[in-house]
């Protein structure tokens, strides 16, 4: 059984999908499982970047988009922002599957 601090976290961000108008728990726990490999792929790559640079080695981020795309940002979950709110999905970023 999930209790705490974990449970609190779980249903936040069911109630976020829930607004986002994603209804479906299928879908909710779809996007849940997507979040949880970026967020871990995210942790992996900057591991990864931590220990290129501090051994002086290239490293290049599986989230580097193509040099010299117009318009184009790097992608990354983390901004390194750890305040209120960080890393909260907004309305916008909630995509139901087929949409």
């Amino acid at each position: 059984m999930v209790t705490g601090e974990l449970k609190n976290k779980i249903d936040s961000l069911w109630e976020i999908f829930w607004t986002g108008g994603v209804t479906n728990p299928l879908s909710v726990i779809e996007q849940m499982t997507y979040l949880m490999f970026i967020h871990d792929l995210d942790e992996v790559d900057n591991r990864r970047a931590r220990e290129a640079a501090m051994l002086d080695l290239p490293h290049r981020s599986v989230f580097d988009t193509k040099a010299g795309r117009a318009g184009e940002l790097p992608l990354r979950l983390s901004s390194g922002d750890t305040g209120p709110g960080a890393g909260r999905a907004r309305r916008a970023d909630i995509r139901q599957p087929g949409r």
